[in-house]
């Protein structure tokens, strides 16, 4: 699997939910979690920036110092039920290598799921577990960090990936 990188039309797609459990699923999942294994500085990734516009993300929040090794997590078809507070912090995403931005996002989420055993799971998550999940969420839903951010800031972050094209980085 390879990582797809801003500017390709698949990122800006809305993904399909997953109707039912299928091998396929359990091999693109297990794929996916060898990908980000792969990936340095990644903590989570969804189907559409491999390719795959199904409602599919992992989650390995135990990458961080903070989090320990239950912070690990296959989310299918997840919606969030709830959200309250706002925080603005920095983030940077897989498809955007080298490119980070702050963005504001709600500081607390309740999320509703599937897991990779098809199980139903209710979660609330605060900090910087719920700016993640939603990160996600955005990726199934078409819409990425640069979307997330003012006109002016999103015209430098485009002229620094120019930059990042013209040296071959991109």
């Amino acid at each position: 699997m390879e990582i797809l990188k801003y500017g390709n039309e698949i990122l800006q797609q809305i993904s399909l939910a997953v109707p039912s459990p299928d091998p396929s699923v359990q091999d693109m999942i297990f794929r996916m979690k060898e990908c980000l294994a792969r990936t340095p500085g990644g903590i989570g990734l969804a189907a559409p920036q491999v390719g795959i516009l199904k409602q599919i993300f992992i989650l390995d929040l135990s990458l961080l110092e903070e989090f320990g090794e239950e912070d690990k997590y296959t989310v299918i078809n997840p919606r969030i039920v709830e959200s309250r507070g706002s925080s603005k912090d920095v983030e940077g995403c897989l498809s955007f290598p080298n490119i980070t931005t702050v963005i504001s996002r709600p500081d607390t989420v309740k999320l509703s799921f599937r897991n990779e055993h098809w199980e139903e799971q209710t979660l609330v998550v605060k900090g910087y577990a719920a700016r993640a999940f939603q990160h996600e969420i955005d990726h199934l839903n078409g819409i990425l960090i640069i979307d997330r951010v003012s006109s002016i800031k999103r015209q430098l972050i485009k002229k620094e990936i120019n930059k990042l094209k013209a040296h071959d980085q991109w």
